[in-house]
């Protein structure tokens, strides 16, 4: 293009050359030169200061005009970007008509160098039509400015818009709608659609006219393109031009699918749930009438599908319901957490897809998937803290084992985030504390574990729930078969192992990595901080040490303040803190046809696999259904009583260092994993050794020996199953940890009276049973039966006897038998032949005896049985009295001795109360201080001769209120001559001649105010009680030190009660209160009996009101009930109630 005065004109063009097939002349529609320009157009008209268009210097040839055609017809002047536009005065030819002549005219303006109008200068051109385009053979223009025009087609005033999916019945469409002005009668449009840039050859394009600016693609068109990106394509064209169409414009695109999102995620196996969404932009609907759905099921690729589980289901579902109008998508949601291995796996890589299922949708969706999302799951820490024998102490993260030698109750482990807790009781034993009790919290559960009242080593321990209500769901009570071991796991992975060993515990706790960095307590820290291991609770950290005295102390705390006490501040359960799963976890290997729902299964503890042959008692802990309980008095305080229970396979003797120790080291190679754990693992067993031969130098036998191989050989187990190369793969890409720790582990380490091989005990001779417990020369031994074996027809069922037994186990020939008995003059007699009767195993300690209704009704009042039981229906154990009693009529002892209450009577059988009248004769009444055997008359109300204004009263048991009159005089006599019995026999105001008292009176029993206090046992004058040195301290000598294996230099300790510190070693103090209360002493009666009865009596009876003969309580302690009348016991430990007799009395 050059310029010359004004004008623009055209010099150069590009030429097309098409070389076809070898021929004599070449098609101009195979060789032409293009030319574009917007000024050409008929709607550009030129401005003053605008340069014109000229093609004078246009070189002849065939052109193809891009913009359009050259119009038809007349052009005003000054358009197309020239003063005389130049038009075709002809039409267009057909492609069969070939090269066609026609003229062009010139328009002109008239009165300069050209004259006339429309048609001023014709100019001869050819025409050929090539059918998608039309090409002119132009000559240059006879001058300036004059050029040809170009008639353009209709412009869009902007791309068109893709609406939809719009839901029409059970279909849905997509619309492409055009904005162009309506009114315009000579515009068209031509529609076409593509998929991901793709014609789509499925709908013809489509031409609408007039004002329709709409067009339409149907559901069925998805068909083999979901997945894609939708377009549509609009182009304009003037209908008396249809051969000058636009450029086609093309929508923003829609695409059509399903996607997840995100595409990938961290889960680590220390943090919460991640939420996934699977997102569906096209609407599920259907013809049919079946369910119109799409069904997903969950994969994990690449890895183990053991590391991730999905909340709630391994499925999920879109249908129509789902669809979102506002967010054009139909969504479903999940979750997916990292499981709770407690197996050092490190980080996995994983793919989690989402297969569909099409057979209830649409097919449109035949064919189609989608990808998944991308798992990285982080490995969490975990740790487990031990106590065991007397006890010592492996913590969380400290190497080697420390020692706890003081008794109190201590804070075992703590959350110092969520509500997670253990405390300790530490009783004296043999010089030392030995663990005797533990309660652990989670949330609004407190479950404790005791034997602190096990004196003569055969109580099992007692397991209750402090809470006092059902604990969560995710918790669970299991009890092992043979009854020595506890394990109470939570949903947060959490667990305690208690084993009894009955005369003290050894105590296992598990720590997951939701509670990394956050512990604290004995135990030390969890934090991969080697320095902070011995940090108190105010953050001293104290140095290391395998004694660390003062590190314990720091975390011992008053008795009040302890979990023992079941008072705790309970979380609303609104607010209930983390961790709490979702109730609901699933494992999804759909391409193996596997899936795998529970409670909690995010938790995936190889642990659970060790626990073989164990019992769930959660339901049967916390509903109480047997509603009995185990009583047996506490002795325990000086420390002397344990020395009775520790009944070992050896001999008690002095042993040398040399013999403890050939004993502790072959007690741990005997045991299946010993040899492996101390070579293979590197298991540290230097704490294990130096404590197994301190304790049995102590002893002189092994009564603490099996408390450390138990504890050895757990920590063997957590070795083993943390090293990820310990395990195998089954056939289905699960971990399979090794045998030797899970199917293969004998029980108990076969009680050491026998060797363990492929999972079973292989008992040495003279020994049986599952663990080789039991002695075959003896029979099974009944202990006791539980609630001194007397049972309360009044106050629960007592078809249920638990027996308390040693030496048993449980076999196909095990019964229980009973027969009555009679007592006469305080002699048992057995009268009647045995019977036997269901008969159900609880544990190798304890089985439950099931009498039928007949034998326990309340139609008689007191029955007796003697009981027994037998493993092979042969040999019988001893047999033990249960007492059946109605409470209403006697008071019952715990040696079953029974004696009608003073306040009854006895009469066919039949207890009836004071008062009470014969149903048969209205006229009759119990009244024992005339026979308690019969009825007796009842008495009428007479009137004094001697004194008109005296009245007498029957008691009635209907009555509410009684009233007595009184005469006018200071005081009354202190006897009275009626048949009656005087309220009050003590002075009185002087009263007006018509005075009224009320006295409540119980229904039941005549007010204690109402009688004379006379003491007809004499029962204060036999009680005695020492001057005792001080209220704390039982014995000023005779127990071992806490710091020196020395037995008999320092002081014993009453129950609760703490051994000061040199130089105070022959005192003892209220734990807790060592730094006051060492320095002085509470001498006895000055400071009370001892240090929970304050006196033995002056008090209000907390079973009865109007009596107030019983003891007064000290120090927060509680009273014991009418059965111990004169004695408080600590409310932690009511099994103290009934010791000291020779202080205290009997009941």
């Amino acid at each position: 293009m050059t310029r010359k005065n004004g004008v623009r004109f055209l010099v150069l063009l590009s030429t097309v050359y098409i070389l076809g097939g070898q021929s004599r002349e070449i098609d101009p529609c195979l060789t032409y030169s293009n030319l574009s320009d917007p000024l050409r157009s008929t709607f550009q008209q030129p401005r003053q200061t605008d340069t014109l268009l000229c093609d004078r210097y246009l070189v002849q040839g065939w052109y193809r005009f891009l913009d359009g055609l050259i119009p038809t017809t007349c052009i005003e002047p000054f358009r197309c970007g020239t003063q005389a536009p130049i038009w075709m005065n002809g039409t267009i030819p057909s492609p069969r008509d070939g090269i066609v002549k026609r003229n062009t005219c010139v328009n002109a303006r008239s009165g300069t160098d050209f004259a006339g109008t429309c048609c001023s200068i014709t100019i001869p051109i050819d025409v050929r039509n090539c059918g998608e385009f039309v090409i002119y053979n132009l000559r240059n223009t006879p001058g300036c400015p004059m050029s040809y025009c170009v008639e353009s087609p209709p412009q869009l005033p902007s791309a068109p818009r893709l609406i939809g999916p719009e839901i029409i019945g059970n279909l849905f469409r997509f619309a492409c709608t055009i904005s162009f002005p309506a009114g315009a009668s000579d515009v068209a449009f031509d529609i076409t659609w593509s998929f991901d840039g793709q014609p789509f050859n499925g709908v013809p394009a489509t031409s609408i006219t007039g004002d329709d600016r709409v067009s339409y693609l149907d559901q069925e068109h998805w068909k083999g393109n979901v997945g894609k990106t939708l377009r549509c394509h609009v182009r304009a064209f003037h209908t008396s031009m249809p051969s000058v169409k636009g450029s086609f414009i093309e929508s923003d695109g829609y695409w059509g699918g399903m996607m997840v999102s995100p595409n990938t995620i961290s889960v680590s196996e220390s943090g919460d749930e991640q939420t996934v969404n699977v997102t569906c932009t096209l609407p599920v609907l259907c013809h049919h009438k079946r369910e119109c759905a799409i069904h997903l099921t969950m994969d994990v690729q690449r890895g183990s599908w053991e590391d991730i589980v999905a909340v709630r289901d391994c499925r999920l579902k879109l249908n129509r319901d789902d669809w979102n109008p506002v967010k054009r998508s139909a969504m479903t949601v999940t979750s997916i957490m990292a499981t709770r291995d407690f197996v050092d796996d490190g980080d996995q890589q994983l793919l989690l897809n989402f297969n569909p299922d099409f057979s209830a949708a649409s097919d449109i969706w035949q064919g189609y998937s989608f990808p998944g999302v991308k798992v990285m799951t982080l490995d969490g820490i975990t740790s487990r803290c031990y106590a065991f024998s007397d006890p010592h102490i492996r913590g969380l993260e400290r190497i080697g084992v420390y020692h706890l030698y003081e008794e109190g109750d201590y804070i075992f482990l703590r959350n110092k985030r969520r509500a997670f807790e253990i405390h300790i009781r530490s009783w004296p034993c043999v010089g030392r504390g030995c663990i005797c009790a533990v309660v652990i919290r989670e949330g609004n559960d407190v479950i404790s574990v005791d034997v602190c009242d096990n004196t003569d080593g055969n109580t099992p321990a007692k397991l209750r729930v402090l809470s006092g209500q059902d604990v969560a769901q995710g918790t669970k009570i299991q009890r092992s078969r043979d009854g020595q071991t506890f394990m109470i796991t939570f949903e947060s992975g959490n667990w305690l192992r208690v084993k009894d060993f009955r005369a003290y515990l050894n105590v296992e706790v598990q720590a997951t990595s939701r509670d990394y960095g956050a512990l604290e307590g004995i135990c030390g820290t969890f934090d991969n901080n080697k320095r902070n291991e011995f940090i108190s609770p105010n953050g001293m950290i104290f140095a290391d040490s395998d004694i660390p005295v003062d590190f314990m102390r720091s975390w011992r705390i008053p008795t009040e303040q302890s979990l023992f006490t079941g008072q705790f501040q309970r979380i609303a359960t609104t607010t209930l803190s983390r961790p709490v799963l979702q109730p609901y976890q699933c494992m999804c290997k759909t391409s193996s046809n596997l899936a795998e729902c529970a409670t909690a299964k995010a938790i995936q503890d190889p642990n659970t696999l060790t626990i073989t042959n164990y019992m769930d008692i959660t339901i049967a802990v916390t509903t109480e259904s047997h509603d009995v309980k185990t009583e047996v008095p506490s002795t325990r305080g000086n420390g002397r009583e344990f020395l009775n229970v520790m009944g070992g396979g050896l001999p008690t003797v002095s042993l040398t260092e040399s013999d403890a120790r050939v004993i502790c080291r072959n007690s741990i190679i005997n045991i299946t994993l010993g040899v492996d754990c101390a070579t293979t693992l590197n298991l540290h067993l230097d704490g294990f050794i130096s404590s197994c031969v301190q304790d049995t130098m102590l002893t002189g036998n092994d009564f603490f020996v099996r408390g450390m191989v138990a504890a050895f050989e757990v920590a063997c187990q957590e070795a083993i199953l943390r090293n990820i190369s310990s395990y195998k793969q089954d056939g289905i890409g699960r971990r399979v940890p090794p045998e030797a720790v899970t199917t293969l582990m004998c029980p108990n380490q076969c009680s050491l009276r026998g060797r363990c091989g492929d999972g079973i005990c292989r008992c040495n001779p003279g020994y049986a049973g599952d663990d080789c417990s039991v002695e075959s020369s003896r029979p099974p031994k009944v202990i006791y039966i539980n609630g001194y074996g007397i049972c309360d027809v009044d106050q629960r069922p007592c078809g249920v006897a638990i027996l308390i037994v040693d030496n048993f186990m449980e076999t196909p020939d095990t019964i229980c038998q009973l027969r009555e008995v009679e007592e006469v003059n305080s002699v048992h007699r057995p009268q009647g032949i045995r019977v036997t009767v269901p008969v159900e195993f609880q544990s190798n300690r304890e089985v439950i005896c099931h009498l039928l209704d007949s034998q326990v009704s309340k139609d008689v009042s007191v029955r007796r049985y003697f009981l027994s039981v037998s493993t092979d229906g042969q040999r019988f154990s001893n047999e033990v009295i249960y007492t059946v009693y109605d409470s209403t009529c006697h008071r019952c002892t715990r040696n079953g001795t029974c004696s009608l209450k003073a306040e009854t009577c006895l009469i066919g059988d039949k207890c009836w109360q004071m008062n009470q009248p014969n149903p048969l004769n209205a006229n009759q009444i119990c009244d024992p201080s005339v026979n308690s055997m019969d009825w007796t008359l009842k008495a009428v109300t007479t009137e004094s001769p001697t004194s008109p204004t005296t009245t007498s009263v029957v008691y009635i048991p209907a009555l509410v209120y009684s009233t007595v009159i009184v005469p006018t005089t200071s005081e009354v006599p202190s006897t009275t001559q009626s048949t009656g019995t005087v309220l009050s026999t003590t002075a009185v105001p002087k009263l007006t001649n018509t005075t009224t008292l009320p006295y409540l009176v119980q229904s039941d029993e005549i007010p204690e105010s109402a009688q004379q206090p006379v003491d007809k046992c004499n029962y204060k004058n036999i009680i005695k009680y020492y001057d005792r040195w001080d209220i704390w301290t039982s014995n000023r000598t005779g127990c071992p030190c806490d710091s020196s294996d020395s037995i008999g230099e320092c002081a014993c300790c009453e129950v609760g009660a703490c051994r000061c510190l040199s130089p105070n070693a022959n005192q003892c103090t209220r734990c807790g209160e060592e730094e006051a209360g060492c320095n002085k002493r509470l001498v006895s009666p000055e400071f009370g009996i001892d240090g929970w009865t304050k006196s033995l009596d002056g008090c209000q009876c907390p079973y009865n009101q109007f009596r107030y003969n019983c003891a007064c309580c000290q120090n927060g302690a509680c009273h014991c009930g009418e059965r111990n009348i004169n004695q408080c016991a600590p409310c932690w430990n009511t099994g103290v109630c009934g010791s000291k007799p020779d202080v205290f009395g009997t009941s």
